[in-house]
């Protein structure tokens, strides 16, 4: 299915915005590791790096990326039909939501008096929630590009294997293994912002 010439620069930018909130994450990550005191990024986690002193670095890290997924929630439902596809963009949606709440909430469980904390709720509604979003998408995407419905498909097995260790890996390794499994949810959004960009190259050719 391809989608209707006039939708294409709408889609176009939200695959851009998708791809720039995704990089955006990635840098503020690399320069609050490097910048924050007594971090560690294979021992401490990203919450971790959230709740220092230089928190607003990630916090504008994870708003950015919140935005872009956001908007790749908007690409895709206007790039797909059916009722699993529109039930995967509702949940990606939430994962936006999610991501921005742990952000603007900014509370992290650091023992700091004040605040309702419920960061470890959020965490676990993130992660049903990716995995949600992958399985919906996927067979529309199997049926669009077989390459495609694999590559979500890897990530959401993946996702559904790996994300659960993460409560069980030694302490010493918290931030490695969490930052492993960003990157699948990191690829993932690349994926599909690509998606988006070639869907509009193809679509001004014909």
């Amino acid at each position: 299915m391809t989608a209707r010439r006039g939708d294409q620069p709408r889609v176009a930018w939200t695959g851009a915005v998708a791809a720039a909130g995704a990089a955006i994450l990635i840098v503020t990550d690399l320069v609050g590791s490097a910048l924050a005191p007594n971090y560690d990024p294979i021992a401490d986690s990203i919450s971790d790096l959230a709740a220092g002193r230089l928190s607003w670095i990630q916090d504008v890290g994870l708003v950015a990326f919140a935005i872009g997924l956001a908007a790749l929630a908007i690409g895709l439902a206007r790039t797909g039909e059916g009722r699993l596809w529109t039930a995967g963009v509702v949940f990606l949606a939430l994962v936006a939501a999610d991501v921005a709440v742990i952000a603007v909430h900014d509370e992290y469980g650091d023992r700091e008096p004040g605040g309702l904390v419920f960061h470890l709720e959020l965490v676990y509604l993130l992660g049903g929630l990716f995995a949600a979003t992958t399985l919906c998408l996927a067979p529309g995407l199997w049926r669009e590009s077989r390459a495609r419905g694999a590559f979500d498909g890897a990530i959401a097995g993946l996702w559904i294997v790996l994300a659960p260790i993460f409560f069980f890996v030694p302490t010493r390794l918290d931030g490695a293994y969490e930052r492993g499994l960003a990157l699948l949810v990191l690829a993932w959004t690349f994926g599909m912002a690509r998606r988006l960009a070639r869907r509009r190259r193809r679509v001004a050719l014909t």
